[in-house]
């Protein structure tokens, strides 16, 4: 995301700050990181710590089994098939880290289900 985004005051990138510690809170997670990927090719700051920055960071303390979730997405599309599935992955592979990503929901009839009840029923 690009680093305007924070500087206009728009609250997305802190939503997916806090959805990732409920994630690793409900999870029990004793290790984990949050980071952003896909980067876009323009010279404008983008917010970050960068993925292949953090797996870096884990490889160099010996963590190499790491397991991804890239959960601001429900559905695999683009930056999810490519970015991580190609990028991230060969990025990994080149520097001796097992890449685990965890799947996009898709389809999923529970994940259909809940975003039909949203929509019936959005907040407020």
């Amino acid at each position: 995301l690009p680093q305007r985004m924070r500087d206009r005051g728009d609250p997305y990138p802190e939503l997916l700050r806090a959805t990732a510690e409920a994630i690793a809170r409900a999870a029990a997670l004793p290790r984990w990181s949050f980071t952003f990927q896909s980067a876009g090719n323009t010279t404008e700051p983008w917010l970050g710590p960068d993925i292949t920055e953090v797996m870096l960071d884990w490889n160099g303390r010996g963590v190499r089994n790491q397991v991804i979730a890239s959960f601001g997405f429900v559905f695999d599309h683009l930056e999810v098939l490519w970015d991580l599935d190609v990028v991230v992955r060969e990025f990994a592979d080149r520097h001796g880290i097992e890449y685990h990503r965890i799947p996009m929901p898709n389809d999923a009839e529970e994940i259909v289900e809940a975003l039909a009840a949203r929509i019936r029923s959005p907040p407020g």
